[in-house]
């Protein structure tokens, strides 16, 4: 038995035997292992990765361009916003062509197609806990530690995850039609990448741009994120109901393309 598959077991018992849901969560381990174990450095990738991420642009940032000295905790700061970006581009990016890699279970009259993208979504979120946990250790060797309002955080990681499946399900069916919206795709990740406050304060990036916090998804989460995790203080609840009402109309938006277009999707997959 693998280091993953023992880490994951004993979340198998909270699911009834031989149902949609147990499918869902097998599935998704598939994926999260798939996605390690192909790697050389396997599970501790989830960990490295966005801590060697964090290296390069915090010191870029803060001695190079000098973006962060007016940001307290500059390094966590920027640590929950690169893991959150991460999180959405490698969901989004894994699910564009679910469709056509997994077509032997899509092409199944008793599974529902849609399972494959909440399974999907659910190991990428297995992926951004992982990355959360290299938040933890990186929190506690700088010894800034986590105040009480954490408990938050699960509510703001949900609403994530339903926007990661909602944009998951649009551009899969997008990518079986127009090929090309891989490398419009890209290119839109990088534009969030780049207009979310990520390195600089998001309070700057509004004076330029004031309708960004409400067209970037990013936004709101991510001051959420940094006050319940970082400042020890309430959520902003406005944010907080705004980035799930954006969430459930792009879940919505995703689920009817879905259902109208999955069948004539399927086909061209073939």
């Amino acid at each position: 038995m693998s280091v993953l598959t023992k880490i994951l077991k004993p979340f198998d018992r909270f699911l009834p035997e031989e149902n949609r849901l147990e499918l869902i969560w097998l599935l998704a381990k598939m994926e999260f292992s798939k996605r390690y174990y192909d790697s050389v450095l396997g599970l501790f990738w989830a960990l490295i990765n966005p801590l060697m991420r964090v290296a390069v642009y915090y010191v870029a940032f803060t001695y190079f361009v000098d973006a962060g000295g007016d940001i307290e905790n500059f390094g966590l700061y920027l640590f929950s916003g690169l893991i959150l970006l991460m999180f959405f581009s490698e969901g989004t990016s894994k699910a564009m062509k679910l469709l056509k890699s997994k077509r032997h279970l899509s092409e199944n009259a008793q599974f529902e197609r849609m399972d494959l993208f909440v399974a999907s979504s659910i190991g990428s979120l297995l992926g951004f806990f992982f990355s959360c946990g290299a938040f933890v250790v990186f929190s506690f060797v700088i010894g800034a530690g986590f105040p009480s309002t954490v408990v938050y955080f699960p509510i703001l990681a949900i609403n994530m995850y339903f926007i990661v499946l909602g944009f998951s399900l649009i551009v899969a069916i997008i990518h079986v039609f127009f090929k090309d919206i891989d490398q419009l795709w890209a290119i839109i990740n990088l534009v969030l990448f780049w207009t979310s406050p990520i390195f600089f304060r998001g309070d700057k990036i509004a004076e330029v741009l004031p309708f960004l916090p409400y067209v970037n998804p990013f936004f709101g989460i991510m001051k959420n994120v940094r006050a319940v995790v970082i400042h020890g203080t309430m959520p902003d609840f406005f944010f907080l109901a705004y980035s799930y009402i954006y969430a459930f109309v792009v879940m919505f938006i995703g689920v009817k393309l879905f259902r109208k277009y999955s069948h004539k999707a399927l086909e061209k997959t073939i």
